[in-house]
């Protein structure tokens, strides 16, 4: 069943590459992948422009996502939205008269939540809440932070918690359930991927990562 309200999901992700001499790492944009908001997987798009700090240039985000123009879609973001980020979004929604619904996926920094039950979540307020996206196996789980960088009238903390859950269930052929969605997932070894020559298709109709 489709998520209500939204028309795609999107997943929006940075992948870092160590540097060969020296500490740290230099910044690639791996790209986006885009979900229909029943789950069915509709493309994705990568990029390979060398990028200065965590933050996404304008004029890549609009290639990236040039393609989705009159529709309502989420975007999970691996990590936090830079400040920048959000500034060309905005802008994004007026020249594609799109409205972009932004949800943080933050991997660390989340307290244990004690229990055996995936998708069990505490709502810190009304923009952030942690979740549990998988089950007790081996060890307590450890939950992830569910952000909104901004506030909404027609879309929540919960809408959101709702959105993470169900893309953690579309890993086809995974024998352990990863924490993230679908949408988010891999994020590094895909651009590793590209960075390797491994992928030659820049934009593609088959996730070829699962």
């Amino acid at each position: 069943e489709p998520i209500l309200g939204i028309d795609a999901i999107v997943g929006l992700d940075v992948a870092r590459r160590k540097k060969k001499r020296g500490q740290g790492t230099i910044n690639y944009a791996a790209g986006v992948r885009i979900y229909h908001s029943n789950g069915e997987f509709l493309k994705y798009k990568l990029t390979t422009s060398q990028l200065e700090s965590e933050t996404i240039p304008g004029n890549i985000l609009e290639n990236l996502l040039g393609d989705i123009k009159g529709k309502k879609v989420m975007v999970h973001r691996d990590g936090r939205f830079p400040q920048d980020e959000i500034k060309v979004l905005k802008e994004m929604e007026k020249n594609l008269k799109t409205k972009f619904y932004l949800v943080e996926v933050i991997k660390s920094g989340a307290p244990r939540i004690y229990s055996e039950k995936k998708g069990i979540w505490v709502k810190i307020n009304e923009n952030e809440a942690n979740l549990l996206t998988t089950s007790r196996t081996q060890g307590t789980p450890v939950p992830i932070i569910v952000r909104l960088p901004e506030t909404y009238e027609d879309f929540s903390i919960e809408d959101a918690v709702i959105s993470i859950t169900s893309m953690t269930l579309l890993h086809w052929g995974s024998i352990k359930p990863p924490r993230l969605p679908v949408t988010t997932h891999y994020a590094d070894k895909i651009g590793q991927f590209l960075l390797e020559g491994i992928i030659s298709d820049l934009e593609g109709y088959i996730p070829f990562w699962l």
